[in-house]
């Protein structure tokens, strides 16, 4: 760039200098001449090349002297106070530019003449080169970054005066070098990404094979992964990696979906083809490398809590899920219910008062868990037992009757407001089938507990603000109620749980399994054993099922306006109706389980407005994930059954978001089968 600017100053000098050479050629040829042919005038030669190389003299001195002047009257105009003049801003390294109040370029030095390849901006509004008004930029300190010719720097602006006039002096200091070695450094960053095989070998319990065989095969789809972009692929356990890269494959991997997750899938087990999954958890987060592998480690835990075979990457402000095609293959132990059971006693005996809540508008499984979470604590020693309700909800009107006739339950169950009276420093907070605080009973509790246990079976849609003290979530377990049993069966002794207790529990389990027709598996007939066992009535428990002839009434409403979509494999139910109560909602779940015993449809939805927000039950005959539908409207739930609320909008354009976010996930689906395809096609033609 200054070779340019030196160019041009060349060319400036080009003409004076090829008119004084002619000149002095012209005058000593003429001398030439005369030497030869008159000799006698030579002496006037000689003379005249003297008199035209002094007036050449005289006239350079008067251009210099004037251009001085010049250049001294417009250094006059900005003798600011201090004693800074353009002379001392005009040999700055830094490129400097003036602007007047007006902001209005009237001066820059030549370093920014080299940034701007010589141009004159004299007059122009500074915003051609700086996006930012003067007076702003005067009050920003630390200065603002801006991008000039494909360079960036940083501006700071100060303000001076000069004959009365307010001037804007910015000096632009180049990062261009920085910034580019910090993106090179932020590409080049080691990330951790730890990898788990979920369910090998649960698979090879029940199947002839040979597992080794089959890890073999897992670990060279892994290892081609990682080599794919020059990572480090570590196996520290059986089935458990490790996995180094650079921080710029972290976007490449998401751009791809995590693919690897499609092709460790198409490895089939069995005679049933089961799938072999992994979980993958990564994190981009700042800190030492110790803290960016803590911080997968816990993305990890988060993807084998939502059940395993996703990926979970995590930054610094954001959580994203990716896979979760395959369902959840149960595979929790009863040492596990052992060890969260006495993890729990220990916590119980250590606090003065223990509060139990579930999520708002609370079903049976809540409540039932609830009940069998309180009837846990009593037996440990807990002196103040109180669950969290809303003690107005109809549809739990016989819950809270059989409850009711419970010893110490009748002044049990309070409300959220009450709760946050009885909230010590040493309380301990249970929270049960929920983990998303926008759907507790009270956020505000949950808030203000310093000790709190979760237990659900509900997939884990974000981290915990507050580290748990205890966190049981098994997305494997068709109810929270099942794990709660689970619990009591390995420290209560029997005949300790009372039979209306054994009852609201199997209440929650036949609910979320839909009278054990989904989502079920030998934990879950253990777990209804259990409570069979400890007096639970299967027909009392249908009791609590039965529906009254308004409750009848609502939930025939739902199927007045039916929305087909996805070429009738997707069913939407929409409730127009404004005066909708908690009895509606319950109706809106029913309706949905009712579609799905249509034929050819695999997936419905019930829309309803109650209390001023829209709620959207999901429900799905198995193949179709209608939580990860429910998860792009900020919801959550099963991979058969999920929910989620919506605000601001009608019944008719909640059903329009719904029928976006259903297009969206078939066509996630259908292009993730496309290119399994297309894996298997290339393999073949290999």
């Amino acid at each position: 760039m200054k070779n340019k600017i030196k160019k041009k100053r060349s060319a400036a000098l080009i003409p004076t200098l090829l008119s004084l050479g002619l000149g002095a050629v012209g005058i000593l040829a003429y001398t030439i001449l005369c030497y030869r042919v008159w000799p006698k005038a030579v002496g006037v030669g000689y003379m005249i090349f003297v008199l035209y190389c002094c007036t050449a003299l005289l006239g350079f001195v008067v251009y210099r002297f004037v251009k001085g002047a010049r250049e001294n009257a417009d250094a006059s105009q900005f003798a600011f106070d201090g004693g800074l003049s353009l002379v001392t801003l005009s040999r700055a390294v830094m490129p400097i530019l003036i602007c007047d109040a007006q902001e209005n370029i009237r001066w820059m030095n030549a370093a920014f003449l080299e940034v701007i390849d010589g141009k004159d901006l004299r007059g122009e509004s500074i915003r051609s080169v700086l996006p930012r008004k003067l007076p702003m930029l005067v009050d920003e300190k630390e200065g603002v970054e801006c991008i000039l010719e494909d360079r960036v720097f940083n501006v700071r602006a100060f303000t001076t005066v000069s004959d009365d006039r307010t001037v804007y002096v910015t000096v632009w200091h180049e990062l261009t070098d920085l910034r580019a070695l910090e993106d090179k450094m932020a590409r080049e960053e080691t990330l951790v990404a730890y990898i788990t095989i979920d369910n090998l070998e649960e698979l090879m319990q029940f199947v002839q094979g040979n597992y080794r065989s089959v890890a073999s095969q897992v670990h060279t789809i892994l290892e081609d992964w990682c080599n794919s972009v020059g990572g480090v692929l570590n196996e520290y356990s059986r089935d458990k990696y490790m996995f180094f890269y650079q921080a710029q494959n972290f976007d490449l991997f998401a751009e791809k979906k995590y693919d690897v997750l499609d092709r460790v899938r198409e490895i089939r087990v069995g005679e049933n083809n089961t799938p072999v999954t992994i979980s993958i958890g990564t994190a981009r987060v700042s800190g030492s490398l110790a803290a960016k592998a803590s911080a997968a480690s816990g993305a990890l835990e988060m993807a084998l809590q939502r059940g395993g075979d996703q990926a979970v990457a995590k930054e610094e402000n954001s959580i994203k899920f990716y896979g979760g095609v395959a369902k959840s293959f149960q595979k929790r132990t009863k040492v596990r219910a052992r060890v969260i059971a006495s993890g729990l006693a220990s916590l119980v005996e250590q606090s003065s008062s223990v509060l139990i809540m579930g999520h708002r508008f609370a079903d049976f499984d809540a409540f039932g868990s609830c009940v069998g979470l309180a009837r846990f604590c009593l037996y440990h020693g807990a002196k103040n037992v109180n669950i969290v309700s809303d003690l107005r909800d109809a549809s739990l009107a016989k819950c809270f009757e059989k409850a009711g006739r419970l010893p110490g339950f009748s002044e049990m169950f309070i409300d959220s407001f009450t709760a946050q009276d009885r909230l010590r420093s040493d309380t301990l907070l249970i929270i049960a089938d929920v983990n998303n605080k926008t759907q507790f009973e009270s956020a505000e509790l949950a808030e203000n507990a310093c000790t709190v246990v979760y237990i659900d079976h509900h997939r884990q849609a974000a981290e915990f603000e507050t580290k748990p003290a205890i966190k049981y979530i098994e997305p494997t377990a068709s109810s929270t109620c099942e794990l709660v049993a689970d619990m009591l069966e390995q420290t209560l002794p029997a005949g300790a749980l009372t039979k209306d207790e054994a009852e609201l529990m199997l209440a929650g389990i036949v609910l979320d399994t839909k009278k054990f027709a989904v989502n079920t598996g030998t934990k879950t007939f253990g777990a209804a054993q259990y409570l069979e066992s400890e007096g639970a009535s299967p027909i009392e428990v249908q009791n609590l099922f039965a529906s009254s002839q308004n409750d009848f009434l609502r939930e025939a409403y739902f199927l007045t306006d039916l929305r087909s979509i996805a070429n009738g494999t997707v069913v939407i139910a929409i409730s127009h109706r404004e005066d909708n109560t908690a009895s509606d909602r319950i109706a809106a779940a029913k309706a949905a389980d009712k579609l799905l015993s249509i034929d050819g449809v695999l997936a419905s939805f019930a829309v309803c407005l109650v209390d001023g927000a829209i709620r959207i039950s999901g429900r799905s005959g198995g193949k179709i994930n209608v939580q990860r539908i429910m998860e792009k409207l900020g919801g959550g739930g099963h991979f058969e059954a999920a929910a989620t609320s919506m605000s601001g909008v009608t019944p008719e354009e909640a059903a329009d978001v719904l029928e976006q976010a259903v297009n969206e996930y078939l066509r996630e689906t259908a292009e993730a089968e496309a290119k399994k395809n297309q894996s298997n096609v290339t393999q073949k033609e290999g």
